[in-house]
């Protein structure tokens, strides 16, 4: 059935956003907002801006963030005004909320994806991507067919830069760091609901779909 809804997922890098929201936007007709798949396709088509964020993406550091502002807000104001959709990865910055509130993009509930550090560094240091069409594959629960070939297009699975574990800290803690006020603002405003991003995928859809 489709969803007007407006969704925000908060979560540090690997608590199964992008697992859930898969689930959820082929139930609900909703569309996925991933800032990184924004960039990545950015990336792709224009070299210029590809070289111009090379260096943030392969240290970890998040990309300024008027250059993140627009690529959202020009994808989000090409939509239908009564199309749900899940963002995913925005806001990271009390600056990005703010540029939210002031261009009047709106979400309905916030969920905050809990998950243990160890267990980030875990799931994250089994991620593979199709170096063509980018599609995730997980060595712990989600593997391919054929061993280092992508189901879609056969190309070969890589691991991307940020993924190593040096790195993966390095996001966990900028992570951290940058949340707290935004999971405040949505607290205040009593648009926030808390899950365990510890048990199973199951539970976690269960828990959501009450709120839609």
């Amino acid at each position: 059935m489709p969803s007007s809804k407006k969704i925000l997922f908060i979560g540090a890098p690997g608590s199964g956003k992008g697992t859930i929201s898969k689930i959820l936007l082929e139930k609900y007709q909703l569309i996925h907002i991933s800032t990184g798949e924004l960039f990545r396709t950015k990336i792709k088509q224009d070299a210029e801006f590809a070289k111009k964020i090379q260096n943030y993406v392969s240290s970890g550091d998040y990309v300024p963030d008027e250059i993140t502002n627009n690529l959202v807000f020009d994808f989000i104001f090409q939509l239908p005004k009564n199309q749900g959709y899940i963002l995913d990865g925005y806001p990271r910055t009390v600056e990005q909320l703010k540029f939210m509130i002031e261009n009047k993009i709106d979400v309905d509930l916030v969920f905050y994806l809990q998950i243990k550090n160890e267990t980030i560094i875990s799931r994250l240091s089994q991620r593979l991507f199709c170096q063509k069409c980018q599609k995730p594959y997980n060595l712990l629960l989600a593997k391919p067919k054929v061993v280092g070939k992508c189901d879609i297009d056969n190309n070969d699975l890589i691991t991307r830069n940020d993924d190593r574990p040096e790195i993966i800290n390095v996001r966990i803690e900028k992570f951290i760091q940058s949340v707290a006020p935004i999971v405040d603002y949505y607290k205040k405003n009593n648009k926030i609901h808390y899950l365990d991003a510890e048990q199973n995928l199951e539970n976690i859809i269960s828990e959501i779909e009450k709120w839609l």
